[in-house]
């Protein structure tokens, strides 16, 4: 089985004249952005890949390969930005390349390990507009107005909301040639059946794991595609997992049992919560992770003894009508859980 390291070894010596742009490479690109960059800004993206510090093994080889790949090392750095507040609760990076094939990649980066950056993403059940998401729309105007190129835009997980988001309320739309949503989460009703939205979704191209949890999220678009991948569960998310051709990714007839088992609960689950409530759930939950003192997912997860009981004692501290409203969530979801199970599928 071949993921994008494959891929990057493979057709890494081809140059986009020789090789049309595809699906792949914006998955390529739309994970470049998670790539950390100092300044001054690196010249190319090989440039960037070359100075990424990585700590993972896949990470490591992914910039190691994208940095010696013809077909992406000198592709010109157009801008890179990032933003980080935890009074804003907000989370955000994008890097803007020109692709040297007469258009220009707008990646938006997915959600990093921060507890605000889960957070910012919670929030969005609830919230019409996110700062990342008001940020995002902020980046893709300003990259329009910077090159006069059609422009493809792209992300994975969150990042992949952003490029939707943006791409509809963008200026510019007219510029957008295709957008490349990788299992980033749906979009408020809104949105979705707002006329920008309905303007570009003909160009948007999203593309799910076959057991997608993150993507189902919210509303989505009707038309997707389903990416095998050699992963179980939730790490399915992971891009390293998708397996992929020579020219695409492989791909499969429909989301699998556990994926649409997991949409259906979700779906009856928030359907019965009103967007106060699940303002208050997320707010409630934040507030008893954040007691722990602790800066990331990681960090929680490594020290969860420590964790445990501070956030054991944080629920405690919550007022009464909080903690049932917690209570009531949980139980609304095992519920729902329990009816979809049970639930023919469709």
């Amino acid at each position: 089985m071949a993921n994008i390291l494959d891929y990057l070894h493979w057709r890494g010596d081809l140059t986009l004249a020789q090789s049309a742009f595809n699906p792949v490479d914006a998955l390529v690109l739309s994970w470049s952005a998670s790539m950390p960059m100092k300044s001054p800004l690196p010249r190319t993206l090989g440039e960037a890949a070359a100075a990424a510090n990585q700590a993972d093994e896949d990470g490591k080889r992914f910039v190691a390969l994208l940095s010696g790949a013809a077909r992406f090392r000198s592709m010109r750095v157009l801008n890179f930005g990032e933003k980080f507040s935890e009074e804003e609760q907000l989370q955000f990076a994008a890097l803007t390349v020109l692709t040297g094939d007469g258009r220009a990649f707008v990646a938006f980066r997915g959600t990093d390990s921060t507890l605000v950056g889960w957070k910012e993403d919670f929030n969005m059940a609830f919230s019409d507009e996110v700062p990342a998401q008001r940020e995002a729309v902020a980046w893709l105007n300003r990259a329009a107005e910077s090159t006069p190129l059609p422009i493809r835009v792209g992300g994975h997980s969150k990042g992949g909301n952003l490029a939707v988001y943006a791409a509809a309320k963008c200026k510019h739309q007219r510029r957008i040639e295709a957008v490349y949503n990788f299992d980033g989460p749906g979009q408020r009703p809104g949105l979705m059946g707002s006329p920008e939205y309905r303007a570009v979704e003909p160009r948007i191209e999203t593309f799910l794991p076959e057991s997608s949890i993150v993507g189902i999220l919210m509303e989505q678009a009707e038309r997707y595609h389903v990416v095998r991948s050699s992963a179980e569960g939730v790490m399915q998310h992971s891009p390293y997992s998708w397996q992929v051709g020579p020219q695409d990714f492989e791909l499969l007839d429909s989301l699998d049992w556990k994926s649409l088992y997991a949409d259906r609960t979700l779906a009856d689950w928030l359907d019965g919560m009103s967007p106060e409530d699940r303002e208050r759930l997320v707010d409630a939950l934040y507030e008893i992770v954040e007691a722990t003192g602790m800066r990331t997912v990681g960090e929680v997860s490594a020290h969860w003894q420590q964790s445990g009981w501070r956030m054991l004692n944080a629920f405690n501290d919550l007022d009464l009508r909080t903690r049932a409203l917690v209570f009531l969530s949980l139980g609304r979801l095992l519920r729902a859980a329990a009816r979809n199970l049970q639930a023919p599928e469709e």
